[in-house]
């Protein structure tokens, strides 16, 4: 449940700060145009604490209710994993430790014999059979792809079925063995790069 407690770490701050703009424009606002506030100023800076508690409240009890909605099985975000990189195992590990947005990971492909991904997450098969498991498998709505860029057709191969069949597709870049610290995916035109 690490990513569940991340999640709505996140999410308090976020209110947090809505919270304080909305506090700091209205404020500013009441004060220069001269209004009085009929209850006080104590009782007002009370009104904002009670609606920043309350709306972190109701948003940890929707975060909840979409939870055991999940759970139910509904709206379930099915996936396969392509290649069994570090870089994979890292996503494997928050995609696993994420149950708001509801994954459930089916598997992965992989030619490479030295398995990183834990034993539960079964081995579907060689990364040349993606296509032939997409086609038989038609729940599979998302695909996360590891390959190098090496194998520049086989990775084409998959996003073009993907795309021609309605699932997302993902490329993960292969950057954990020299990007030690936390990246950021940026574009300049067309033109991706990850910054550090």
């Amino acid at each position: 449940m690490h990513y569940y407690r991340k999640h709505k770490i996140e999410m308090i701050l976020k209110v947090l700060r809505t919270m304080l703009l909305f506090a700091a424009v209205a404020t500013f606002l009441l004060w220069w145009g001269g209004f009085r506030i009929v209850v006080g100023w104590k009782s007002w800076f009370l009104f904002l604490l009670c609606t920043t508690l309350l709306m972190i409240a109701c948003c940890f009890l929707v975060c909840d209710i979409v939870v055991v909605y999940r759970h139910s099985g509904k709206r379930i975000r099915r996936i396969v994993l392509v290649g069994s990189s570090a870089d994979m195992l890292e996503l494997y590990n928050e995609l696993k430790d994420d149950p708001f947005h509801g994954f459930r990971i089916y598997g992965y492909f992989d030619d490479n014999g030295e398995n990183l991904l834990p034993p539960e997450c079964k081995r579907l098969g060689k990364s040349s059979g993606v296509v032939e498991y997409l086609i038989n498998h038609r729940e599979i709505k998302e695909c996360y792809c590891c390959l190098p860029s090496v194998r520049r057709e086989e990775i084409v191969s998959v996003a073009r079925y993907c795309e021609n069949h309605f699932i997302h597709f993902y490329s993960v870049p292969e950057v954990r063995d020299y990007l030690r610290h936390k990246t950021y995916f940026n574009m300049v035109g067309n033109v991706p790069y990850l910054s550090l």
